[in-house]
C-alpha cells in the first residue's frame, strides 16, 4: 500500500485514476486457484458400498407412509451390528446417531429395538439447550444452518460414523423451496460432513403427485443438487396389496448401484411398530418408484386401469392409439 500511494503522489491525474484501479485490482478481492497437477484426486469412502457415502451429505426421499424411518432402522440395526448390507463388506461396527424431528425418542427406540440394533452404539440426539440475551437457558429445536457446528461437535466427541436426520425439510429455517436457502443451508450440513468424516443421511418428503426423482425432495432441484447420493423408496406399483416396498440410488456422483431393492415390513406386537423383514434385490427405475400410487384412491383408479387394459388386451395386442 506505501508503494502505491508514492506512485500516485507522484503521478498525474490520467496516471492516478488508472494506479488507483490497478491497486484495488492487486489488494482487493480475489477468487483462489490451484494447478490441477498439485490437488490429489481422491476415491470415495462408502458406509455402504453405492449407497451411503463417508464424508458427505446422502438424501432418502419417501411419501410419509412409506416406509422410510423403518428402512433407516434396519440400515442402523445392521451398521451397529456389523451385519453386511447387499452388495457390501464386512465392516466393523459403528457408533450411529438418529435426530428425528419427527417422532419422540421413545418412538425411534422402538423402531430400533425391532429391528434388533445394538442400542448401546446408538445415540437419540434432542433439542438444542441454548440460552437467551439474559443468559437463560432454554430448550429449542435443533435447525439449520445456524446449529450445524453444535452437530459437528457431538460427532466428534462420540465418534459417530452415520447421522440420520428424520424430517431435514423441518429443520431449514426460512422456506424450504427457496433455491438458496435450501442450498444454502444444505451445503454447511455437507462441509460439517466432510470435516467431520461422518455420514449424513436427511430423510425428506416428496411433493404431492408424481415427480422425477431429481426434483423428488420437496419439489426443488436444491434438495438433490448438494447430496452426494440421493436414494428415492415407495410402494412398488405392481403390487395391489401394497405391502412390498422399493428402494433405489436415483443420483449419485459415483457409480450407482446396478439395481435397487425390495422389502416388506413385518409387525412387532410388543411396541406395535413395523420392521424389515427381509431386503432382495430389484430391478424397478427409480422414476417408477417415485411416480407409485400411495392413496386408497391413488391405488384403486390405477388398479382399474390395469383392470380395463387387460380386458381390451385379452384376445391380443392394440394399436396404443386405438
Amino acid at each position: 500500500p506505501e508503494l502505491v500511494d508514492e506512485a500516485l503522489a507522484k503521478a498525474g491525474p490520467r496516471r492516478t485514476a488508472r494506479l488507483a484501479e490497478a491497486g484495488s485490482e492487486t489488494f482487493g478481492a480475489r477468487v483462489t486457484h490451484q494447478i490441477a497437477s498439485r490437488i490429489t484426486p481422491s476415491k470415495p469412502e462408502w458406509l455402504w458400498n453405492g449407497w451411503l457415502l463417508l464424508r458427505a451429505l446422502n438424501l432418502l426421499t419417501g411419501r410419509q407412509g412409506s416406509g422410510k424411518t423403518t428402512f433407516v432402522a434396519h440400515l442402523v440395526a445392521a451398521l451397529s451390528n456389523s451385519i453386511p448390507l447387499p452388495g457390501d463388506i464386512n465392516r466393523e461396527p459403528i457408533t450411529c446417531a438418529i435426530l428425528s424431528l419427527e417422532e419422540p425418542p421413545d418412538r425411534v427406540v422402538a423402531r430400533l429395538y425391532a429391528a434388533g440394533a445394538d442400542l448401546g452404539r446408538v445415540h437419540v440426539l434432542g433439542d438444542v439447550e441454548d440460552h437467551d440475551d439474559d443468559g437463560n437457558a432454554y430448550q429449542r429445536r435443533w435447525s439449520l444452518p445456524g446449529d450445524v457446528s453444535i452437530l459437528g461437535r457431538l460427532i466428534e466427541e462420540l465418534d459417530i460414523r452415520l447421522v440420520v436426520i428424520d424430517g431435514l425439510g423441518y429443520s431449514i429455517v426460512g422456506d424450504s423451496h427457496n433455491y438458496s436457502i435450501v442450498g444454502s443451508a444444505l451445503a454447511a450440513l455437507a462441509g460439517e460432513a466432510e470435516r467431520s468424516g461422518a455420514a449424513i443421511l436427511g430423510l425428506v418428503h416428496p411433493p404431492k403427485g408424481a415427480s422425477d426423482p431429481i426434483t423428488a425432495a420437496i419439489g426443488s432441484t436444491a434438495w438433490t443438487a448438494i447430496p452426494r447420493v440421493s436414494i428415492v423408496l415407495g410402494v412398488d406399483p405392481n403390487d395391489e396389496s401394497g405391502a412390498r416396498r422399493l428402494v433405489r440410488v436415483a443420483k449419485s456422483n459415483y457409480k450407482e448401484p446396478a439395481i435397487g431393492l425390495q422389502f416388506c415390513i413385518g409387525d412387532d406386537p410388543e411396541f406395535e411398530c413395523g420392521y424389515v423383514t427381509a431386503l432382495y434385490s430389484d430391478d424397478t427405475a427409480a422414476d417408477v418408484i417415485v411416480g407409485a400410487p400411495v392413496s386408497i384412491e391413488e391405488k384403486g383408479n390405477r388398479a382399474e386401469a390395469r383392470d380395463i387394459l387387460r380386458t381390451l388386451l385379452a384376445d391380443g395386442p392394440m394399436d396404443a392409439a386405438e
